[in-house]
């Protein structure tokens, strides 16, 4: 404030006001300080789109989308705008305005995959999970990212097409082996499915590429663990060497040693876990 009292009608010392007062709670003067700062720049999208953010914490989606629509007016190439505006779109079930805004956006950026994949997006909201199938992959050929084979995978399994799922993600693995997230996805789904088999494969292949990741590691011991398979305490081990002040490690950790019957270790790492989480009730269930 101190600052703003010196130089008025500095737009970054502004924008800084207004961010603080809207942090504070105090939503109608954060509205009025950064309505000013898009009067200061009005060659500028940052202060429109600064403004559409303090309406969707405000709870405004209206004013958020208006926002929105100015910054596009001022840089009609702006695709964190286009992207919240397919969104707004999709939510409010009106499919042609967000269709229509990632076409422009595949028509602004023709070596991007940005707008097939919200183009993709706005066919799964419809559940047409063989046309969103289709533009990931359209988008794929465009620029191949992690991103939108998780959502070729996921619109082909939505739209129960298992085996051409499970083509894919294996055609994907073999040319990008690399892909840690998309492993992890494959990994997450297949938890949720229940099948742990294979949940277990996913999480060994990402261990060839990251030997060291101790998220990885704690989910493939519990995992293992209730696969009833050797090598769980150790992989449970490993990761709290790696990362030492991780109450969920010492969690699974206590759990797999519970279930080889050696209480006192399990209860000397669940009480360690929850010392560093003491509101955690499902550590002290655990415990």
């Amino acid at each position: 404030a101190a600052a703003i009292a010196a130089v008025p009608d500095h737009p970054e010392l502004l924008d800084a006001l207004g961010r603080a007062q809207l942090a504070a709670g105090d939503t109608n003067q954060a509205f009025t300080t950064l309505n000013k700062v898009a009067a200061l720049q009005p060659t500028s999208a940052s202060p429109h789109m600064r403004l559409a953010e303090a309406y969707m914490f405000a709870k405004n989606p209206e004013s958020a989308q208006r926002s929105l629509r100015k910054a596009l007016e001022v840089q009609p190439d702006l695709l964190a705008a286009q992207a919240a505006l397919v969104q707004f779109a999709i939510g409010a079930k009106n499919y042609p305005e967000a269709l229509s805004i990632a076409r422009t956006v595949q028509k602004q950026r023709p070596k991007s995959p940005a707008g097939y994949q919200l183009e993709g997006d706005v066919a799964a909201s419809q559940k047409k999970f063989d046309v969103a199938a289709d533009v990931y992959r359209a988008g794929l050929k465009v620029a191949p990212t992690s991103e939108l084979a998780r959502k070729v995978h996921a619109a082909l399994g939505a739209g129960n097409k298992t085996a051409d799922a499970e083509k894919f993600s294996g055609g994907w693995i073999k040319d990008n082996p690399k892909d840690v997230a998309f492993r992890l996805y494959l990994a997450e789904t297949w938890l949720a499915r229940g099948d742990l088999g294979n949940a277990e494969k996913s999480y060994l292949g990402i261990l060839q590429v990251q030997p060291d990741n101790a998220v990885v590691l704690n989910n493939l011991a519990w995992v293992t663990g209730k696969l009833k398979k050797d090598g769980a305490v150790a992989y449970a081990e490993k990761a709290i060497k790696l990362v030492p002040a991780q109450p969920t490690y010492m969690d699974t950790l206590a759990m797999l040693l519970s279930d080889k019957n050696d209480y006192a270790k399990a209860l000397e790492w669940q009480t360690k876990a929850l010392v560093l989480q003491p509101e955690n009730n499902l550590f002290k269930f655990n415990l």
